[in-house]
């Protein structure tokens, strides 16, 4: 797919509640009798450049959005600071603990022996005084000092359960896995549409008209059969009678 030339139009909201608020009560009941369900449109805001990223990802055929996910692609990342600590996640209004190490799934990289979960090591939350600022400078001085690691991606396809769990060996050795978590495959029902209800029944129709011609077909050679071997009996009595 070629990209879009893509222009957002706003919608006119002031003149249309100017509109409105002209509108006189029998006019306004009339709008509301046949678009009323529109109305809560004027008071939505609208993002512009949410809609316009959207609409590259809008499939005309589907009438869908079509999104989809890949791997990362990066080859190295900054998995730990200092002892397999967390590194510093930062924000607008805060920061808070992200540990790497415990998702290296999401790297295409086997997941080893997770280190302890420490969801405190950078938990704060950004205040309006002047305290803020010693949190930011430490939260930065933490993440200059989370050193990058080349990330090592198995060299062959994973099977059994190191397939299911994307995880290396000693991770099902020494490490629960919980029931509850294992890969569940729901069991859907088929629901057919109903394009495909007839189709099926007229197949199953076609069936049953196969099979009765065919019954029908060796009731009549049966009949043909036992009507010769009356004639020859018929003959045969004939024959009899006369000597």
């Amino acid at each position: 797919m070629g990209r879009l030339n893509i222009r957002f139009v706003p919608t006119p909201k002031l003149e249309l509640k100017k509109l409105w608020s002209q509108l006189k009560p029998d006019g306004q009941q009339y709008v509301l009798k046949r678009i009323g369900f529109m109305l809560p449109i004027l008071d939505i805001d609208v993002q512009s450049g949410i809609m316009q990223a959207l609409a590259h990802f809008w499939c005309p055929e589907t009438t869908t959005f079509v999104l989809g996910a890949v791997w990362f692609r990066e080859v190295e990342a900054r998995l730990y600071h200092g002892d397999q600590k967390p590194v510093p996640l930062m924000g607008i209004y805060g920061a808070t603990s992200y540990q790497p190490l415990r998702v290296t799934r999401q790297f295409r990289v086997l997941q080893d022996v997770p280190p302890q979960l420490k969801p405190n090591e950078f938990q704060v939350q950004f205040e309006k005084d002047e305290s803020y600022r010693v949190e930011l400078r430490r939260h930065s001085e933490a993440w200059q000092n989370c050193s990058t690691q080349k990330l090592i991606w198995p060299a062959d396809e994973p099977t059994g359960r190191m397939r299911s769990h994307f995880t290396m060996a000693r991770y099902i050795q020494h490490h629960t896995i919980l029931a509850e978590i294992f890969p569940k495959i729901p069991v859907v029902t088929v629901r057919h549409t109903l394009q495909t209800q007839i189709k099926i029944s007229e197949e199953k129709a076609m069936k049953a008209k196969d099979k009765a011609d065919a019954l029908a077909e060796e009731n009549a050679r049966l009949l043909r059969a036992l009507k010769a071997h009356s004639s020859i009996d018929h003959v045969a009595s004939k024959k009899r009678k006369t000597i």
